[in-house]
Order: structure tokens, then sequence, then C-alpha cells
């Protein structure tokens, strides 16, 4: 008799239950663009901003010369192409660039020469071309100091994109 009740009793639960189909909960999902806006409320919190590794760029230099001004500080909001600092080229790459340039200037006379003596008959085609040469060496050499700014007096660093500078490890004066 309970053997009898209890399975009257599993088969209403199972008739029950394929009667009413339930219905899964369901929320109200709004979606909307994002848009740049001032925030209506304020937010309070404690902890540490940090930066990642690999958004940070260290601004060096391809010759020596003294720092001889500093547009920024450590914190500072930046634009892009916005004045960082100047540096003033040191006198000993400055030099380089100028026997360089004298070479060269050595190297061209020096071919106009010795094609002059090939039109009379006192030098060899061997010595023209290695005048040529030497004209090209100095051509090239001259290039490689105008590309490590050795050229120019001052070069002005400037931001490569938006951002703060983090810290700075200069300071006026500063020999690098």
């Amino acid at each position: 008799m309970i053997r009898t009740a209890g399975l009257a009793i599993a088969g209403l639960l199972l008739i029950a239950g394929t009667s009413h189909p339930q219905t899964p909960p369901s929320v109200l999902i709004e979606t909307a663009a994002p848009r740049e806006q001032v925030l209506k409320h304020t937010v309070q919190g404690y902890g540490v901003v940090a930066t990642s590794e690999d958004a940070v760029i260290g601004v060096s230099f391809l010759h020596p010369g003294q720092i001889s001004r500093l547009r920024v500080r450590p914190g500072e909001v930046v634009k892009a192409d916005a004045v960082l600092l100047e540096l003033s080229t040191d006198p000993s790459a400055t030099l380089g660039y100028q026997t360089a340039v004298a070479a060269l200037d050595f190297a061209k006379r020096d071919l106009d020469r010795t094609k002059t003596l090939l039109a009379q008959h006192l030098a060899t085609n061997a010595q023209v071309a290695a005048a040529q040469k030497a004209v090209e060496d100095a051509v090239a050499t001259v290039e490689v100091q105008r590309k490590l700014g050795n050229d120019r007096k001052t070069e002005v660093i400037t931001a490569p994109f938006n951002g703060y500078v983090t810290a700075l490890t200069v300071a006026l004066g500063d020999r690098v």
C-alpha cells in the first residue's frame, strides 16, 4: 500500500512537471554606444597607479652633448611634438663633423687635380679611381656625421606621442 501510494505521488509529480513548462528568469539589458562625458559622481579610492613597462619610452641621444634646457618636469602631461629638452652638441662631436667636411673638400680637389693630370698623361686610371674612391668614402663619412646629429649646434628633443613624464634622469647642465 505504501509502495502504491509512493508510485502514485511520483507519477503526479512527473505529470505536474511536464504540464507546466518552467520559464527561465529574464533580465532587462540596455546597451549604449560609448561616449566621452564628464563624470557626475566622484569616486575616491586608494592605491597606486602605474604604467605598463611596454608603454614607457626612454629618450636617448646619438651623440654626446650637454643639456642646455629642460622644458618638462616629472608628472607633467605632454602632447605629441611638445619640446622636452634641448641638447647642445659636444665640441668634440662638432669637430668630428668639421673634420669630415674638410676631408671631403680635400678629396674633391684631389680628384679634380688627378683628372687634370690624367688628361696630360701624367696620372693613371688607377690613380683617378683611387681619388674617386676617396671622395665616395668622404661623402659617406660626412653623411654618418649628419645622421648622428653632429652637424647641428643644438638638438631639440620632442615628445613622440601624447603622454606624461614619469622620470627625468638628467639635470640642466648634465653631459650625456
